[in-house]
């Protein structure tokens, strides 16, 4: 089993949501639980061959105390069970970057995939696969018609 107790407030919850959602899943693997998440990491580019990152993160009220946290990695989300790689890549780039699916095309030639296990830093004490997809997103030269 995995003692819980040790995750952060609020942490259980994070999990029975992702796990609904299909964002996660519970397998058991000799006899002890691996989370598995399937992760879609889109690198947005440019003609320029210039690559959009997520550099830093704000959290915090406008006019009151405001948290920045360096990031410095490309835009991610978890791939859902009804979504193909590229289905999750549009989502990550509407809704992480703000720019409108119809703005970029997927290179289907150049999809990189990595694994990766490691204990999870949200949920301590729980071993995750991390399966990860790597899509290249190119920014579409004529703007003329999208929003971004």
């Amino acid at each position: 089993g995995v003692d819980y107790k040790r995750w952060a407030s609020g942490k259980f919850k994070v999990m029975t949501d992702e796990l609904s959602k299909g964002e996660a899943a519970l397998v058991d693997v000799d006899g002890k639980l691996l989370r598995v998440v399937d992760i879609v990491v889109v690198k947005v580019t440019k003609e320029t061959k210039e690559v959009l990152a997520e550099v830093e993160e704000e959290v915090g009220d406008p006019g009151g105390e405001v948290v920045r946290t360096t990031l410095n990695w490309l835009p991610a989300v978890k791939r859902r069970p009804d979504e193909n790689m590229y289905v999750a890549g549009k989502r990550c780039v509407n809704k992480s970057l703000g720019i409108d699916e119809n703005a970029v095309t997927f290179d289907t030639g150049s999809v990189l995939i990595a694994e990766e296990e490691k204990e999870s830093q949200t949920f301590p004490g729980l071993n995750s696969l991390y399966r990860k997809r790597i899509i290249t997103a190119n920014i579409v030269t004529d703007e003329s018609n999208v929003t971004i």
